[in-house]
């Protein structure tokens, strides 16, 4: 379980490292002076990680940064979100009423919780069905697949 745990935080780590590193780039070179004084909003999508939203693994990434931060200046104290592709997938529902960040905060503040309880409980807050908040792809998907459709091959020869 040990060496499952130090892969999961090796990913995680060099995962955040790479967002740092390409944040810090926008000082650095030229083609990237748009981005200057924007916030940016790091965010790390992981599709085999549990509980990555979680504080499950809060104390080692902690560590593990403050431990690369003589190699790598101002590491420990930057700021990322880490989720799942699924709670990804399920912020779309209330990306209008709420930022990442508060999703993740509040997963973080209450304990026994996790990332989609969460997006439900908003919902709930803002009377929102999530049926009718779908996004532009899966309107399309249904527009798509309820015309009538005729799946005959034809030859180009």
């Amino acid at each position: 379980m040990e060496s499952v745990r130090k892969e999961i935080l090796k990913k995680v780590v060099g995962t955040i490292k790479q967002m740092f590193e390409r944040v810090q780039d926008i000082d650095r070179y030229t083609e990237l002076t748009k981005f200057r004084g924007k916030a940016i909003r790091c965010v790390g999508v992981f599709y085999d990680i549990p509980f990555i939203s979680t504080d499950v693994y809060n104390a080692d990434i902690k560590a593990a940064l403050l431990g690369m931060n003589s190699k790598y200046p101002g590491i420990k104290d930057f700021k990322y979100t880490l989720i799942s592709v699924e709670e990804l997938e399920d912020y779309q529902y209330v990306k209008a009423h709420v930022t990442i960040e508060e999703v993740t905060a509040r997963v973080r503040s209450t304990p026994g919780s996790g990332f989609t309880v969460e997006v439900m409980k908003i919902l709930k807050e803002k009377n929102l069905d999530g049926k009718t908040t779908r996004n532009l792809l899966d309107k399309k998907f249904d527009e798509f697949f309820s015309e009538d459709m005729d799946f005959t091959h034809q030859s180009t020869v």
